[in-house]
C-alpha cells in the first residue's frame, strides 16, 4: 500500500514537471511568434537599400581593419544579396510564421482542443520545412530552432495526453 501511494506521488510530480514544461516551452514559442511577427513587420517596412546602408556602417571598420573578416564579409555579402523579392518572402514568412504560432500558443494556454490538434499538424509541417531548408542551406540556428519545435510537439502531445485523461506514464 504504501509503495503504492510513493508511486503515485511520483507520478503527479512527473506529471506536474511536464506541465511546467509545456508552459514554459508554449511561453517561449509565444515569445518566438512575438519577435517573428515584430521582425517581419519590420522587414516588410524597410528597403533592402537601407539594409546595406546600416550593414555598411556597422561593418566598415572592421572590414578597414581586417577585409577578410569571414563574419564581417558575410554580413556585407548578404546585405548585397537581398532583393524585393527576398524581402518579401522573409516578411511573408516571418509574419505568416509568428501569427500562425501566436493563434497555436494562446488557444494552448486556453486549453482549446482544437489548438492541440492545429499544433501536431503545424508544428510538424514547419519542422519538415525547416529541414528542407537545412539541406539546401545549413545553420545551426535552423537546427536549434527544428530540435526546439519538436521538443514543444512532445509536449504538447503529454500535455493533451494529460488533459484527456489518458496519460499511463512509465515506471
Amino acid at each position: 500500500m504504501q509503495k503504492e501511494v510513493i508511486n503515485n506521488d511520483k507520478v503527479l510530480s512527473e506529471q506536474k514537471i511536464e506541465h511546467e514544461l509545456f508552459d514554459i516551452g508554449i511561453l517561449l514559442k509565444g515569445i518566438h511568434a512575438l519577435i517573428e511577427i515584430i521582425g517581419g513587420a519590420f522587414t516588410f517596412l524597410i528597403s533592402p537599400h537601407f539594409v546595406l546602408r546600416i550593414v555598411t556602417k556597422i561593418t566598415q571598420g572592421e572590414l578597414f581593419e581586417d577585409p577578410n573578416d569571414f563574419l564581417t564579409r558575410y554580413f556585407v555579402d548578404f546585405a548585397h544579396s537581398i532583393s524585393v523579392g527576398t524581402k518579401q518572402f522573409i516578411a511573408f514568412y516571418l509574419l505568416s510564421h509568428g501569427i500562425t504560432n501566436l493563434i497555436l500558443v494562446i488557444g494552448l494556454f486556453k486549453k482549446k482542443i482544437w489548438a492541440y490538434h492545429a499544433s501536431f499538424v503545424v508544428l510538424t509541417l514547419f519542422a519538415l520545412y525547416q529541414i528542407y531548408r537545412y539541406i539546401y542551406h545549413p545553420s545551426i540556428w535552423m537546427i536549434i530552432l527544428t530540435i526546439f519545435d519538436f521538443i514543444v510537439l512532445w509536449l504538447i502531445w503529454r500535455e493533451y495526453e494529460r488533459i484527456k485523461g489518458k496519460w499511463k506514464p512509465i515506471i
